[in-house]
């Protein structure tokens, strides 16, 4: 299923960098593929690696995906309160 970009006046400008970065692919298989590529990526790693960072003070791999796993729970969240109707004001994270 390919969804189009959204339009500019549907989104704030501060994300038009990430939406023009985005190519037009089938989200669904992308979907599907990313959390078969993402899984074996995490298994794969050796567990001496899952506290190195690149550089001093820079998030390390374990502190990195423990980030993505809270994204996608508070974008969970804003999306089935949204879909509900639900007319609570939602805070910026």
């Amino acid at each position: 299923m390919k969804i189009e970009k959204p339009l500019a006046s549907e989104y704030d400008p501060f994300y038009a960098g990430y939406i023009q970065s985005v190519a037009e692919w089938d989200v669904m298989e992308m979907i599907k593929d990313q959390k078969v590529n993402f899984t074996k990526f995490i298994h794969d790693l050796p567990p001496d690696k899952h506290d190195y960072a690149y550089e001093e003070g820079k998030w390390s791999i374990r502190q990195v995906v423990r980030h993505l796993i809270d994204a996608e729970r508070i974008f969970g969240y804003r999306a089935m309160t949204i879909a509900r109707g639900d007319r609570v004001r939602l805070p910026g994270f």
